[in-house]
């Protein structure tokens, strides 16, 4: 499930739905938008078909848009909160697992908010540009898949509608909610397994293709996960559908691709199941296949926590590991990167909103060096990075221009290409400073031009001689002796 736009007819007729186990009145508006409007933490009511329109509950017209009647209009960006399918199997027999799955939802969509990822459009000049604004949104719990497994998620919609500073409305711009789909999914995912529900469980964390940590119950084998993944195993299979639509519309993007597979291979839900229904059909699937029932997989998966390790780290110490793996990479990083690394690291150990009380606390502590405008860095790099200037100053004047504007630009781009990754905008004045400095026309007895700063990788050479490195560095300075 991708987070995706959501057409008016489609949200009417969706998430409307009745739902196995969860019931419609489970449903919430959240946000500050939504506040503005009177609504928020209310049920789900015939006000929503207005909204998804952009009218206000009481028929005011908010969003400037066209077509507000046709059905075919926009209503929202739908970002569905999904639990890993071993929780989803267990929800049937824990219902504590099933209203932490909606908090850690609505958790999560209040992070949205909180993070300036709500966005709307403003136009001064004839100058249309995105402004931060208040979100109207609304989770919908669901619990099954389409094919009536197991697969509690929650549909977080955001309206196509937000609250200017100004306090007029706009249509919502979600390009950074899409571009933060997989940090939204993380928070999640962070929130679900720091709940109590969830800390009663043996876990199992694993990476997925995107980088994100996903905490699974122990003990489910792959053959478990299968059994209720046929949905999953549908799309994964459809491959002589991928390579007509590959050949049809090669234009297309892989994600896009797997988008239309996934609506053309959609089935209706069954809107009769009950929640009684649902368990008894996952009991006779297990029992067939000759696996562990419900409460054999829960007890196996509590039991668990117990040959777990019971040590846990401190969020001071996620957030310090975190910026140290950080800092192999990059000298400075800004808040949002050093909490999503964080946060890969703290599932099943603290919810987000202490790693974000952690990264405060380390850096009034001096643990983390603060550039101000969220940018941080380690004290370690900071000290080397101060080295490395000092350096350079001193030694600058001793001798003769080295490489010209040109070269430099050569050098740091070729460093950049073998090392994947680019060089701060300090970083790189540092190098061409280094460089452009003046060197001395004296040679040692081997030809070597004394002084010559070397840069691993970046095309200037490498030098067999001595060496001094500055450890740690991102980047490698060696200046032979």
């Amino acid at each position: 499930m991708k987070a995706a736009k959501v057409s008016v007819a489609q949200a009417e007729a969706y998430y409307y739905d009745r739902d196995a186990v969860y019931s419609q009145s489970e449903s919430r508006y959240l946000g500050t938008g939504a506040a503005a409007l009177g609504i928020e933490g209310q049920g789900i009511g015939e006000e929503f078909s207005l909204l998804i329109r952009g009218f206000s509950p009481e028929g005011e017209k908010l969003a400037q848009k066209k077509n507000l009647s046709d059905d075919k209009a926009v209503a929202g960006t739908d970002i569905p909160l999904t639990l890993p399918k071993s929780f989803s199997v267990l929800a049937l027999a824990d219902p504590e697992l099933r209203a932490a799955a909606l908090e850690a939802a609505k958790a999560t969509v209040a992070a949205v908010e909180a993070n300036g990822w709500i966005e709307g459009r403003q136009t001064v000049d004839g100058v249309t540009e995105r402004v931060q604004g208040k979100m109207v949104a609304a989770v919908f719990p669901h619990s099954t898949s389409r094919e009536n497994d197991a697969h509690f998620h929650v549909h977080s919609v955001f309206m196509n509608m937000a609250q200017r500073p100004d306090g007029t409305w706009s249509t919502l711009e979600n390009h950074s909610l899409l571009q933060h789909s997989k940090e939204i999914r993380q928070i999640f995912l962070s929130e679900f397994a720091a709940s109590e529900a969830v800390q009663k469980y043996g876990l199992d964390l694993w990476v997925d293709r995107g980088g994100t940590v996903i905490p699974e119950a122990a003990g489910f084998t792959p053959e478990i996960i299968d059994l209720f993944s046929k949905r999953q195993s549908e799309i994964h299979n459809a491959s002589a559908l991928r390579e007509r639509l590959q050949e049809k519309m090669p234009h297309l993007a892989p994600e896009k691709i797997e988008t239309l597979i996934q609506l053309s291979t959609r089935s209706a839900k069954n809107k009769d199941m009950t929640e009684a229904d649902l368990i008894k059909s996952h009991r006779e699937q297990l029992a067939t296949a000759g696996l562990p029932s419900l409460e054999q997989l829960r007890d196996n998966a509590i039991a668990m926590k117990a040959e777990q390790s019971a040590e846990k780290l401190t969020t001071a110490e996620i957030v310090k590991q975190a910026a140290e793996d950080l800092s192999e990479h990059q000298s400075v990083f800004s808040r949002a990167e050093l909490l999503q690394a964080a946060l890969k690291q703290s599932v099943g150990h603290a919810a987000p909103g202490d790693v974000e009380k952690a990264i405060l606390e380390s850096a009034a502590k001096s643990n983390l060096v603060s550039y101000g405008n969220d940018k941080f860095t380690t004290p370690e790099i900071h000290r080397i990075e101060g080295q490395v200037a000092s350096v350079a100053v001193e030694q600058r004047e001793a001798f003769s221009p080295l490489l010209s504007d040109r070269e430099v630009k050569l050098a740091v781009e070729a460093f950049q290409e073998k090392k994947g990754f680019t060089l701060t905008r300090g970083q790189a004045e540092a190098v061409g400073y280094v460089l452009q400095a003046p060197w001395p026309d004296r040679r040692d007895p081997g030809g070597r031009r004394r002084g010559q700063i070397l840069i691993n990788g970046s095309g200037c050479g490498r030098h067999q001689g001595h060496r001094r490195r500055a450890r740690g560095s991102s980047s490698r300075v060696y200046v032979a002796r």
